[in-house]
C-alpha cells in the first residue's frame, strides 16, 4: 500500500484526505454488533456453567473422569474441524445467514447437551 507525501503530511496534522471515506457505525450496524456480542456471551456462559456441574453429575452416575473429559473435548474438536468447512461455505452463502444458522445450531446443541 503506497501513500503520497501529501497524505502522510495531512495525517500528521490530523486532517483526513478528501479521497478517504470515513467508516460510520449506523444504528443498524450497532444493533447487529450487539446481537453478535450478546449471542456469543450467552453461548459461552452456557458452556462455562456446565463445567462445574457436569463432572459431579457424571460421577454420580458412575462415569469416569476420562468419559466426561471426552465430552468437553469432543466439543472443542468438532469446532476445530468444522471451522475450515464453514470458512469455505461463507464464500457461497451470506455471512449474515451463516451467523444466524451458526447461533441457532449452537443454541440447539447447548439445549440438547443440557
Amino acid at each position: 500500500m503506497t501513500f503520497s507525501v501529501s497524505s502522510e503530511l495531512s495525517k500528521k496534522n490530523g486532517e483526513v484526505p478528501a479521497n478517504v471515506k470515513k467508516k460510520v457505525l449506523t444504528p443498524r450496524k450497532i444493533r447487529i454488533l450487539a446481537s453478535v456480542i450478546y449471542g456469543n456471551l450467552f453461548l459461552g456462559s452456557c458452556y462455562s456453567l456446565m463445567a462445574p456441574i457436569f463432572p459431579a453429575e457424571a460421577e454420580r452416575k458412575h462415569a469416569s473422569a476420562t468419559a466426561y473429559g471426552l465430552v468437553f473435548g469432543i466439543y472443542q474438536l468438532v469446532m476445530f474441524l468444522s471451522a475450515p468447512v464453514y470458512g469455505k461455505l461463507v464464500v457461497h452463502l451470506k455471512p449474515g445467514f451463516m451467523m444466524k444458522i451458526g447461533m441457532f445450531v449452537s443454541g440447539v446443541c447447548a439445549i440438547t447437551f443440557g
